[in-house]
């Protein structure tokens, strides 16, 4: 990992610098407070505003040209050299330190301008991402913190940049000028680092300023918006001169453009600003290079989301009924409902959404935590509104007029739009040249940065092809699925299936029971102390034939597949809805591919206790899972389950709610695509693991980190069907 080492000097220095600058307002309630105050106070003279404004931008453009943009003006990119040679000559840097600088709202397709060159610089010699994920909502504070954390917002609390927490305050508090520390769930890597006495240093980085569980980084730059970028950059390198003993080995920093400026103005303003973003991060390199230091440091530059343009706007009191809600406004809203009581408030729920069900335009769509997409990860927290309205690109929502305050461009949307796509770029002396990384989620940074994490959402080495010239803990290899024996109280065994290992990891709790005809091969996973069935594996091709039976009584719906069953007690409209259109869609995909392997099972995802308990008694689950994959360019190789081209292996993966209703009145395709999900996602719902690097120390099944990119990928989109 990128910090790992101890210097035992540091071990007793726990001296506290801390640099205080006093905090200004974030741009969001500045610019409602203003346009607020012109509403109230429509009666003063429109010329006198104007003039206003326009002595206002004339004093800021001489303030910015002569305070930020002249300083950075010279030689351009004297630190970079076309061999991307990258040595560190300086011998009190044996521990690299590791710079993260976050540009909010920096969009992928920006890079596509191509006007910040340092950026295609460090692509060249270092690594990037053809994109990042964001976490959902795409918004800052949300995801800036996921980052420190390596959790889900639904894990680390910050679920929105506003947050309705009834045990702490029964109100709206606005989480970028909060002061309480409780609202920080989770432990942010400078915490990580500072309980082992490595030095930790921020600029405005969200948290930073905050006491989370009674710990700051040692150096801290209070959030100032006005401070120069000349200024917060020289800060930078004040630390990385610092001896050795007192730098910081971790720094983390926050610039609010691009996001301050294209809120408003993406299109008129987002040259200039990336031109000083440019010129920003040449100012950084150069000045340390001309101390020699630049090769001794790891950089990461990365955002937090995109943009997106504002075309449509909705008012809830001209909806529903706002009278005894709370209303969270934005691109993603939540609607709480705190005068209901436990009894009442599932009435309530369901009677609201019927209110805002199938919108004729489709702009959005609403869930409560039982229907929303599991891949967004947006259930687990008290925080976390009773009704989630998730607006489609260009959708943004208002309790009513008068919280409208004009934005022309937002985000928050789902982290999986062009729109939102953030960047991710590294480059220093432990990244690896020239490296391309399949778009990942902003949760797999942690393990990146620190070695020995706590407990996260990241999944173990899914970035570690990104280091070089340094110690990897590779991921514990699996044992294979090992098939049912009569010890394992299971009545027959078939050996015509094997190999179920090439796909499906082993434990010593769960094994599988194969059952083949002339048509399908099929097979069982289940718990080896127990009948309890996980998942049901079938190679299908165009001509298996895939019976179903459903029984008479209709007060519970059993599927049953084959002669292997599976049985699992789904709402009858589910069955007759989109559990048919998934079975649809796959025998197509079986159509097209000549043949796939399918594995679907049920999942119970209510608390913990109450999983545990749902699934010994094979009760109703609360979701159901299928699993195709298929060998994209070549075949699979007779009887094994396998591609006779290893890394032509595809997947594609859904996680569906076992509800009796959809509100979005989506067709069945969208439906689908909506509720993709990762591997990774079923692995930790279900306890099953895909994909094994080997079945015995030996053999290889496949690289790691082919394994852990396709269990993390999550698909752009549905694979096609012919027309």
């Amino acid at each position: 990992m990128l910090i790992m080492d101890i210097d035992e000097n540091e071990m007793n220095d726990s001296r506290r610098d801390f640099i205080n600058i006093n905090q200004n307002e974030d741009m969001e309630t500045q610019y409602r407070r203003n346009v607020n105050e012109t509403r109230r106070k429509a009666k003063v003279p429109i010329f006198g505003i104007i003039i206003l404004l326009i002595v206002i931008g004339f004093s800021l453009a001489i303030i910015f040209s002569s305070g930020r943009e002249k300083k950075f003006k010279g030689k351009e990119r004297l630190w970079a050299n076309k061999d991307c040679r990258i040595d560190c000559q300086k011998d009190d840097f044996v521990v690299k330190p590791l710079l993260v600088i976050s540009f909010d709202g920096f969009k992928r397709s920006y890079i596509d301008k191509h006007i910040v060159k340092t950026l295609e610089h460090m692509a060249e010699c270092g690594t990037s991402a053809e994109y990042m994920y964001g976490t959902y909502p795409t918004k800052t504070f949300p995801n800036h913190y996921s980052i420190a954390t390596g959790l889900y917002p639904e894990s680390h609390g910050i679920v929105d940049n506003v947050i309705y927490d009834d045990r702490i305050k029964t109100e709206f508090i606005n989480i970028r000028r909060t002061k309480d520390a409780q609202y920080f769930n989770g432990i942010p890597i400078w915490n990580v680092l500072e309980q082992q006495n490595i030095k930790t240093a921020c600029i405005f980085w969200p948290g930073c300023d905050l006491l989370i569980n009674n710990m700051q980084p040692t150096y801290n730059v209070k959030y100032n918006r006005s401070m120069p970028y000349q200024d917060r950059i020289d800060q930078i390198v004040s630390w990385l001169e610092m001896p050795a003993s007192k730098r910081p080995k971790l720094i983390m920093a926050y610039f609010n453009q691009p996001d301050f400026t294209v809120h408003f103005k993406e299109n008129e303003k987002i040259s200039k600003e990336l031109k000083q973003i440019d010129s920003i991060l040449d100012y950084l390199f150069n000045t340390l290079q001309n101390l020699g230091i630049l090769n001794c440091i790891n950089t990461i530059i990365l955002s937090d989301h995109g943009m997106q343009k504002i075309d449509y706007r909705y008012y809830m009191d001209r909806i529903i009924d706002t009278k005894d809600i709370l209303f969270a406004n934005g691109v993603v809203a939540q609607i709480y409902f705190p005068k209901e009581t436990n009894a009442t408030l599932q009435d309530k729920i369901m009677t609201t959404m019927e209110e805002l069900k199938c919108p004729d335009n489709a702009n959005y769509r609403v869930y409560d935590k039982q229907r929303i997409p599991v891949r967004y990860h947006f259930r687990k927290s008290r925080r976390i509104g009773d009704i989630i309205l998730d607006g489609q690109s260009g959708t943004i929502f208002y309790e009513n007029f008068a919280a409208d305050y004009n934005k022309t461009y937002d985000h928050g949307y789902d982290f999986i739009l062009s729109s939102m796509h953030a960047i991710f770029f590294a480059y220093g002396p432990n990244i690896v040249r020239s490296l391309v990384l399949k778009p990942f989620q902003n949760v797999e940074l942690f393990n990146l940065m620190i070695d020995q994490s706590p407990s996260n959402n990241g999944t173990k080495g899914r970035l570690n092809n990104v280091l070089d010239n340094i110690p990897i803990n590779k991921p514990q290899r699996l044992e294979p699925l090992k098939e049912c024996t009569i010890s394992d109280n299971i009545e027959k065994e078939n050996k015509c299936l094997h190999d179920l290992s090439f796909l499906v990891s082993g434990n010593k709790e769960m094994c599988y029971l194969p059952d083949c005809s002339n048509d399908l091969q099929s097979a069982l996973i289940k718990r080896s102390d127990s009948n309890f069935t996980v998942a049901l594996i079938e190679r299908i091709n165009p001509t298996s034939a895939i019976s179903r039976s459903l029984p008479g009584d209709k007060s519970s719906e059993w599927i049953a597949t084959n002669t292997n069953e599976l049985k699992v007690n789904l709402h009858h409209n589910f069955v007759k809805g989109h559990f048919i259109d998934l079975e649809e869609v796959t025998s197509e995909y079986a159509d097209l591919n000549d043949e796939i392997v399918v594995i679907s099972g049920p999942i119970y995802d209510f608390d913990d206790k109450a999983s545990r308990l749902h699934s010994q008694r094979n009760s109703t689950p609360s979701h159901i899972f299928r699993v195709i994959f298929r060998c994209k360019d070549s075949k699979w190789l007779k009887d094994e389950f396998r591609c006779e081209n290893t890394n032509s292996l595809d997947v594609l993966s859904f996680i569906l709610p076992n509800v009796p209703g959809d509100y979005n009145c989506l067709d069945p395709l969208s439906y689908l695509s909506t509720n993709r999900a990762r591997l990774r996602d079923i692995e930790l719902l279900t306890g099953l693991e895909f994909l094994p690097t080997s079945r015995l120390p030996e053999e290889q099944l496949y690289s790691d980190e082919f394994s852990v990119t396709l269990r993390t990928l999550l698909p752009e989109d549905l694979w096609v069907i012919a027309s």
